[in-house]
């Protein structure tokens, strides 16, 4: 259910549970659904689905409650670019607008991807169906360098349909 998330605009709906159990954004509006905590280190594992060539999500993380989420905490960029042939900062996998994944890892359009991330302290590591896309020291990076630590998790309203299933979150002392 929902019970643990609200809508960053709050008086717009857009996410909801679908009729085979998972979360999906079936019209825009909301700008993201939030964790109703927030969390500083962690290990968050998700499947995500888009199913047109194109669509635009993305996972905040360490996201503020108001202003700009990707850039006050950060966005791992989530589009429906599987047909890619070298990652870009901007493309599925990126650290948005700062850093390109190590190499392109998502499944065509229409099929389910596996994301593992990793935050502890300043470090990032993630894989994106098991493949490392991210191993980065956000101290070692001046654009990342002063994001925050501590914030909440969200799921991007980027007014394309996209799911989300078997969200695990596990908080690392």
């Amino acid at each position: 259910d929902l019970d643990n998330w609200f809508s960053f605009y709050t008086d717009k709906e857009s996410f909801r549970i679908s009729e085979g159990g998972y979360i999906e954004c079936y019209q825009s509006g909301a700008g993201g659904l939030m964790t109703r905590d927030r969390y500083a280190n962690y290990i968050l594992r998700l499947e995500y689905r888009l199913d047109e060539p194109g669509a635009n999500s993305g996972l905040h993380l360490r996201a503020p409650r108001a202003a700009r989420q990707s850039k006050l905490g950060f966005e791992f960029q989530l589009l429906g670019d599987s047909d890619l042939e070298e990652p870009t900062s901007t493309s599925t996998g990126s650290v948005y607008d700062v850093l390109p994944a190590l190499t392109v890892a998502n499944r065509p359009e229409g099929e389910w991807n596996e994301v593992e991330i990793m935050l502890n302290g300043p470090r990032l590591k993630a894989t994106l169906n098991g493949v490392l896309v991210q191993d980065v020291n956000f101290d070692e990076v001046e654009e990342l360098r002063h994001r925050l630590r501590h914030g909440f998790i969200g799921l991007q309203d980027h007014d394309d349909y996209v799911a989300f299933r078997n969200i695990r979150i596990k908080v690392l002392e």
